[in-house]
C-alpha cells in the first residue's frame, strides 16, 4: 500500500473543531478534496476515497461544521461562507497540489461556491446530485415565513424531511443511514436561508467556473432537482465540462446498488484519468 490513513482535527473559526480524514499518498498524482452532503459525514464516502486512493491519488475528506465529528450546532450555520473558510483552512494546512474537488448534494453546492471564490486553486471540480434547488417545490407560505424565522429564531431547528428510502435503491445503504449515529435530520431556519442565498449568489458567479467540470446527476432524485442542475450546467462557460445523467438512479449515485454504481465510478475515474 503506497498511502497511509490519517485522521484528526483542525481548529476552525469560532474555535470549532473540524474533523478530517486523509488518505496520504507518498507520490500522489493529485489530491481529491471531498465535500459530503447535508446531515451526513465523511465516513459515508470512504468507498469513493479508497477507490480513488488505489488509483494513485491522495484523498482529503472532512466533516463540515455541524456534521459528523466536527463541532457546531447540528444542521445550523450562521453564514454559508463559513463552510468555505473551513475548506480553505484544510487546503492551506495540507497544501494538496494539484487539487481536484468533489462535492455531493449540499457538498456540491459548497464545492461549486468554493470553486467560484477560489478558481485558481483547482485543476478540476466534480459534483454529484448538487443541491442547487429542491426536487419538490417549497410551499409559498414556507418561503414567506423562512426569512422571519431566520431573523427572529435563527437556531430554531426542525426535521429536514429528508426521505432515506429515496437515497439509494440499495436497502443496505438505506438501513445503514437510518442507524448511523453521526447522521442527523435537522435543519435550522438560518441554515435554510443561508443555503437559499448561496444558491442564488452562485448563479451570479458562473463566469468564474472555467476549470474542467464533471456533473453526475441522478434522474430519479427526490431530493435535489435534476432540472435545476442541467440549467446551471448549461450556463457554465467551461470548455471542458461533462454531464452524465442516470435516469433510474436515486440521489446517492455513488452508493447505488453495485451493478448501477459501477458505471458512475467508471465515468468519475475516467474523468480523473483525463485530467492527470
Amino acid at each position: 500500500m503506497e498511502w497511509e490513513y490519517r485522521k484528526g482535527f483542525l481548529e476552525g473559526k469560532g474555535e470549532k473543531k473540524i474533523f478530517y480524514r486523509y488518505f496520504c499518498h507518498k507520490s500522489p498524482r493529485a489530491t481529491l478534496l471531498v465535500f459530503h452532503g447535508f446531515g451526513e459525514h465523511s465516513g459515508r464516502h470512504l468507498l469513493l476515497a479508497r477507490t480513488v486512493a488505489e488509483q494513485g491519488f491522495s484523498v482529503l475528506l472532512w466533516d463540515q461544521r455541524g456534521h459528523g465529528h466536527s463541532g457546531g450546532r447540528r444542521g445550523h450555520i450562521d453564514r454559508f461562507e463559513t463552510y468555505l473558510e473551513d475548506a480553505y483552512l484544510l487546503v492551506k494546512t495540507f497544501t494538496p497540489w494539484p487539487l481536484v474537488v468533489f462535492g455531493h448534494s449540499m457538498g456540491g453546492l459548497v464545492a461549486l461556491y468554493f470553486g467560484a471564490k477560489y478558481p485558481h486553486l483547482f485543476e478540476g471540480l466534480a459534483v454529484s446530485s448538487p443541491f442547487l434547488d429542491l426536487a419538490m417545490p417549497i410551499p409559498s407560505w414556507k418561503k414567506w415565513l423562512a426569512p422571519y424565522l431566520a431573523s427572529l429564531f435563527p437556531t430554531l431547528t426542525l426535521p429536514s424531511g429528508l426521505p432515506p428510502e429515496y437515497l439509494s435503491h440499495d436497502p443496505e445503504v438505506v438501513k445503514a443511514y437510518e442507524k448511523d449515529p453521526l447522521v442527523h435530520r435537522l435543519a435550522s431556519a438560518k441554515w435554510f436561508e443561508e443555503v437559499r442565498r448561496a444558491q442564488q449568489l452562485l448563479w451570479k458567479e458562473t463566469e468564474k467556473l472555467t476549470m474542467p467540470l464533471l456533473f453526475q446527476v441522478a434522474g430519479s432524485d427526490h431530493i435535489c432537482s435534476p432540472t435545476a442542475t442541467l440549467s446551471f450546467f448549461e450556463s457554465l462557460p467551461s470548455k471542458r465540462k461533462e454531464f452524465y445523467f442516470y435516469p433510474a438512479l436515486y440521489h446517492e449515485v455513488f452508493l447505488e446498488v453495485p451493478r448501477e454504481r459501477e458505471i458512475v465510478y467508471l465515468h468519475f475515474l475516467r474523468w480523473l484519468e483525463r485530467l492527470f
